[in-house]
C-alpha cells in the first residue's frame, strides 16, 4: 500500500493544484502586521519556475475595519487582460492565551477562514476550507 507513483491521478483538481493566500503565514513572515498597514507581493513557483504573482495591500490599523486587497491581472479565456482589485474583509478573535487571531472572510461563503484558495482555471478566490 502506498509508495512511489501511488496516489491520485487525474480527476478533479485538488487544493494543492491551485494558489493559496495564507494570512497566518503572511503574519508570521512579517508580510502583514497587526496594527499596521502596508503593501507587498506574493508569488508562487513550481519546480523553481515562477507561476503567479499578486500585489497586496493590507490595513490592520483599525481591527474593526481591517482588510486585505489583492491586486492582479487576469486574462479571461475570451478577452483582453483585466486588472482585478479584490477587497477581503479581515476579522479577528481573541484566543484564550491573549493577543489576536486574524481571519479572512471568504467572498463567496461569508465564512471566517485562515486560507483562501484559487483553483486552477478559477477567476476569484474559491475558498475550499
Amino acid at each position: 500500500m502506498g509508495g512511489w507513483g501511488s496516489g491520485r491521478h487525474g480527476g478533479k483538481p485538488t487544493v494543492e493544484d491551485g494558489l493559496t493566500v495564507d494570512l497566518g503565514l503572511m503574519l508570521r513572515r512579517g508580510w502583514a502586521r497587526d496594527g499596521a498597514s502596508g503593501t507587498g507581493t506574493l508569488s508562487w513557483s513550481s519546480n523553481g519556475e515562477p507561476v503567479a504573482k499578486i500585489q497586496h495591500h493590507y490595513d490592520m490599523t483599525n481591527p474593526d475595519n481591517a482588510h486585505l486587497t489583492l491586486i492582479y491581472t487576469r486574462t479571461p479565456k475570451s478577452g483582453a487582460p483585466e486588472k482585478v482589485e479584490q477587497r477581503i474583509r479581515l476579522t479577528w478573535t481573541r484566543p484564550t492565551y491573549g493577543g489576536r487571531r486574524w481571519w479572512m472572510t471568504c467572498s463567496y461563503s461569508g465564512r471566517r477562514v485562515a486560507k483562501l484558495h484559487l483553483p486552477p482555471g478559477g477567476e476569484r478566490d474559491g475558498n475550499q476550507g
